[in-house]
């Protein structure tokens, strides 16, 4: 009876983590300036793969922490700053520099 016990609870364990973490997809509004017309990007976030996309280009993320997600380019040209409560985005590029607010986006149908 032990011995199925903790077999069951192996098991239970086991099978019990997030096999099917979904991405969590944000609308921002970025400006390159306070008086210039802004543009809207989406970014797509999965922590489990440490991965993010910024309208279509990935990024690896290099910091997760409570409040701030970090990410950047392959060749590191790039760099974003997402803060986690509020949804403050930073854009950071060679030739542009980006910032603005997300939120979350779900599908409406």
């Amino acid at each position: 009876m032990k011995k199925l016990f903790s077999t069951i609870l192996f098991l239970g364990l086991l099978f019990s983590g997030n096999a099917f973490a979904k991405e969590e997809v944000l609308r921002c509004d970025l400006k390159f300036a306070p008086d210039e017309p802004g543009m809207r990007a989406e970014v797509e976030i999965n922590l489990d793969k440490k991965m993010l996309w910024f309208d279509g280009d990935k990024y690896n993320i290099i910091l997760l922490g409570d409040r701030t997600i970090k990410a950047e380019s392959a060749n590191g040209n790039v760099k974003i700053s997402i803060d986690r409560f509020d949804g403050y985005i930073t854009f950071k590029a060679a030739s542009s520099n980006f910032i603005g607010y997300c939120k979350k986006y779900n599908k409406i149908f």
